[in-house]
């Protein structure tokens, strides 16, 4: 559903990216609401490279002790797990 909230944000509402980011940033820490997994919360932080849902979908693999294997270059820039 976060991804889903920013892109509704920004591509219906013209919300620019790094605001919508930043609002969901505070609702997600304001306890209004949650996200799953909680680890998920540090997608919303300011970053460069990989787009906010690819790094919500590396926070879930993460979460699943699972790694994300891909070819697009701004994901693989995502710090993978240890093996």
């Amino acid at each position: 559903m976060a991804a889903e909230a920013f892109h509704a944000l920004h591509h219906h509402y013209g919300v620019p990216k790094e605001e919508a980011r930043a609002q969901l940033r505070a609702m997600l820490i304001s306890g209004v609401v949650s996200i799953d997994p909680p680890e998920a919360l540090g997608a919303f932080e300011p970053s460069r490279g990989a787009g906010l849902a690819d790094r919500l979908i590396v926070a879930r693999h993460r979460a699943l002790g699972a790694s994300t294997w891909t070819f697009d270059r701004k994901l693989g820039t995502i710090e993978p797990l240890p093996l």
